[in-house]
């Protein structure tokens, strides 16, 4: 049995899928959503967005407004997600622009998203 755990935690490493790669923001992020193997979204502290064309590789910032806080994100789709916490914003082009629903001093419910 101990020769068994021991092929096993041998072996997780290989399985590993994780890559180490540079954010363009020092902002603390909350959550992270990818649609597919290439296109991820990242939302955090300070407003900031940060939108994955390569499985994560590299990051753009598409969004950054200091007077809000993201909590979560999540895809309705390939072009359509969300973003919310201070405030509820939508894309519609794959996280390239987004549109605000100002909520000021109130945070949306996240638990719609899981």
């Amino acid at each position: 049995m101990l020769t068994l755990l021991y092929v096993v935690l041998i072996g997780l490493p290989s399985l590993a899928q994780f890559q180490l790669c540079n954010s363009p923001t020092s902002t603390s992020l909350n959550d992270i959503h990818f649609f597919d193997a290439d296109l991820g979204l990242a939302v955090g502290d300070s407003g900031v967005i940060i939108r994955s064309a390569d499985g994560g590789l590299n990051w753009d910032i598409v969004l950054d407004i200091d007077s809000i806080t993201f909590k979560k994100v999540d895809f309705f789709d390939t072009l359509n997600a969300i973003a919310v916490g201070s405030d509820l914003f939508i894309t519609n082009d794959g996280g390239l622009t987004w549109t605000g629903n100002s909520k000021p001093n109130h945070y949306v419910d996240i638990s719609i998203l899981n």
